[in-house]
């Protein structure tokens, strides 16, 4: 008993060094839209360079704001040398349909980009964007990143939404998708994006509902994330949100089941094998399926912040797996394969299929389901790969399935 607790507390420090983590919290995107002036000392700019957040969408002088402002407004300067990058606020009005004025003109917005780089902003932030936007819209649309990468600064687009049309991330550096969030999961359209998209919400009344905001959103791999109880001026409680979301990811938890190990955490995975020298490569999925018999872990890393060690889940894998498929149990075919293939199994008993790289890493993880089921494999890249198919923990075949790329007959 007293080697067992030894070994778990050692894991449980080399997987977690809070020293390293004073510091961590998931990277802000604070909205300030109250006109402050910081020609001269204000609270507005205390607080800001305080909270350190990574972008900071405000009023310069020359946005549409600063205009109305008398040309006063957040002086970027103050802040970049914090490493705060600012973005200047402009309105898009759904592409210049809306307010039918300078507010969102074309013309009148293209000019305002030539002030902000002026001012010495790090980009613009544009809002009220179309999420679908068609003909003239898009056009709108490039206009303004052109114009913004001709200065060299960066664009933010807000959407408002999780649904939107991926062109927009070719025309934007981040964008905005969420004005109301709370704990959910990346849509279809944001998967590919969470490093650039920022989730905010405001009428948060409380840091700790603000914290809940920011930690949810890192917790399900959002690059940004910002709450507050309304933009237009900062919450007196910032400084205790900033320290309630200055904490490592939750350490996640592990079940094991059908021959799969399952984390909690949908992002930052890296599995570990107890007793060996480095972490298991190329395992960084939420599911693996372990080929060996040993004590498994999983830690989660978010931009450079580490959380605890998991659980450990002792997985014992039988010694008397088969080499290769009975090809009167199971069968795949055709083999090699184009966009699918097809699994056969001769009884209906559940089982996982379970497909892997030469480095042994799960790129296709599927619950079988009857005699004869179609694999669809359209989106794993061209190569060799191992398919093992588990029953009730136990393996029941391996075979080397070699994709071929899928032919179109015009």
């Amino acid at each position: 008993m007293k080697v067992i607790l030894c070994l778990l507390f050692s894991i449980a420090i080399a997987g977690n060094s809070y020293s390293q983590n004073v510091h961590c919290r998931p990277r802000q995107c604070m909205i300030d839209y109250n006109l402050h002036n910081d020609s001269f000392s204000n609270f507005d700019k205390t607080t800001i360079l305080s909270f350190r957040p990574e972008i900071l969408i405000d009023n310069t002088e020359h946005s549409y704001w600063g205009q109305r402002n008398r040309h006063r407004g957040c002086i970027p300067s103050y802040y970049t040398a914090s490493g705060i990058k600012v973005f200047s606020y402009i309105v898009g009005g759904y592409e210049g349909n809306t307010f039918h004025t300078d507010e969102d003109n074309l013309m009148a917005n293209l000019a305002r980009i030539d002030s902000i780089a002026t001012d010495g902003a790090a980009g613009v932030f544009l809002d009220m964007v179309s999420h679908h936007p068609v003909g003239v819209r898009m056009n709108y649309i490039d206009s303004i990143y052109n114009r913004c990468v001709s200065h060299g600064l960066q664009l933010i687009l807000n959407t408002g939404t999780s649904s939107f049309d991926t062109f927009l991330m070719r025309r934007c550096h981040y964008i905005m998708t969420d004005e109301g969030y709370y704990n959910r999961a990346a849509s279809t359209d944001e998967r590919n994006y969470l490093n650039r998209i920022l989730v905010v919400a405001d009428t948060v009344l409380s840091d700790t509902a603000a914290a809940s905001v920011s930690l949810n959103a890192r917790a399900n791999g959002f690059g940004y994330s910002y709450a507050c109880d309304t933009y237009t001026y900062l919450p007196i409680w910032l400084g205790s949100y900033d320290t309630l979301i200055t904490t490592p990811p939750i350490a996640p938890h592990v079940t094991y089941t059908g021959g799969v190990l399952y984390s909690s955490a949908h992002y930052g995975n890296q599995w570990y094998k107890v007793g060996a020298a480095t972490a298991i490569s190329g395992a960084t999925s939420s599911t693996f399926a372990p080929t060996a018999s040993g004590s498994y872990y999983v830690i989660v890393t978010i931009d450079s912040c580490v959380s605890d060690t998991s659980n450990i889940v002792i997985v014992t894998v039988s010694t008397t797996a088969i080499a290769t498929f009975d090809s009167k149990k199971i069968s795949i075919s055709p083999n090699p394969s184009g966009a699918a293939f097809t699994l056969t199994i001769a009884d209906n008993k559940p089982c996982t299929l379970i497909m892997q790289d030469i480095l042994g890493r799960t790129v296709k993880l599927v619950d079988c389901s009857g005699r004869s089921q179609s694999i669809n494999i359209d989106d794993i890249p061209d190569g060799n790969y191992v398919v093992t198919v588990l029953q009730n923990s136990v393996i029941t075949g391996r075979e080397i399935l070699i994709k071929t790329q899928s032919v179109l007959h015009l």
